[in-house]
């Protein structure tokens, strides 16, 4: 399987509301590049939030923002993943080739983007000793570390 992230937006939550255009990823590398306050952070956050990340937006996207979208193409489908910034998971998964698919949970939705990018199922160790199937929040670390927060707060090695 050959999946690969393409894009990235912000939907607005009125007509009032934010928006952006679409953020087309590179092939190889990214490098996001800008004054403070220009919206390097959002943007950062927003792609491991519509991967499954539980990630906090600030106040003022909440406010005027409803939703991102990813978009990814695997196999020749290109697929539109939008999250809803607010009112709990939820996840819709539109393409020109099915019907469209919602998650209202973690679990059901990581184990659709594991078998997107081809990743053969594991079972990973939680903090309190349990195993658990590998959910989308634990695999996006890998392409993001909050710049506040870093690893503590939802990662820890077992002892």
């Amino acid at each position: 399987m050959n999946a690969e992230l393409t894009g990235l937006r912000f939907n607005p939550k009125t007509t009032s509301g934010w928006t952006t255009g679409e953020l087309r990823f590179g092939r190889t590398i990214n490098l996001f590049l800008g004054p403070n306050g220009s919206g390097k952070t959002p943007a950062l956050k927003g792609l491991p939030f519509a991967l499954g990340h539980p990630i906090e937006f600030a106040p003022d996207i909440k406010e005027k923002c409803a939703s991102v979208t990813l978009t990814a193409s695997s196999d020749g489908k290109e697929y539109a993943i939008e999250r809803q910034i607010s009112g709990g998971f939820s996840v819709r998964i539109t393409s020109s080739h099915e019907q469209p698919i919602i998650f209202a949970g973690e679990k059901e939705y990581s184990a659709w983007i594991v078998a997107l990018f081809g990743l053969a199922p594991r079972k990973f160790a939680t903090k309190d000793g349990t195993v658990a199937p590998p959910y989308a929040s634990a695999l996006v670390p890998m392409f993001w570390v909050d710049q506040d927060l870093g690893w503590k707060t939802l990662y820890s090695p077992l002892y």
